[in-house]
């Protein structure tokens, strides 16, 4: 589940992210859109990432993986059909992701007392 208390956490993520990838990708993302990342991140917490640096789980959070999968898609993907499959893969996750909440959500936690 997205958590909005890390969303700062997730904008340094991505600022970072973006930066080690260079002046190309740069340039690819609106500059209000840059600009909102930059503003919005922790600047307290300065992950470091290099552009040909291999990423392992738990380099980035949830938060900043999804922000960075937007980035990817709206921006940085110039492959339609890659597009499209793209968005079926994240429309299947949004509907798991609501089937578990709703599980979780439904699920009694303590049965009731046995009188």
């Amino acid at each position: 589940m997205v958590n909005v208390a890390n969303f700062p956490r997730a904008y340094a993520e991505a600022y970072a992210f973006i930066n080690a990838l260079g002046d190309t990708y740069i340039r690819k993302i609106p500059t209000s859109m840059y600009h909102t990342i930059e503003k919005n991140r922790d600047i307290h917490y300065h992950p470091k990432f290099e552009a040909n640096q291999t990423m392992t789980e738990g380099m980035i959070s949830k938060e900043g993986i999804a922000l960075i999968a937007a980035l990817y898609l709206e921006y940085w993907s110039e492959d339609e059909a890659q597009k499209t499959q793209l968005k079926q893969i994240y429309a299947s996750n949004a509907k798991q992701q609501e089937k578990i909440e709703d599980y979780v959500r439904n699920k009694t936690i303590f049965p009731k007392s046995i009188p």
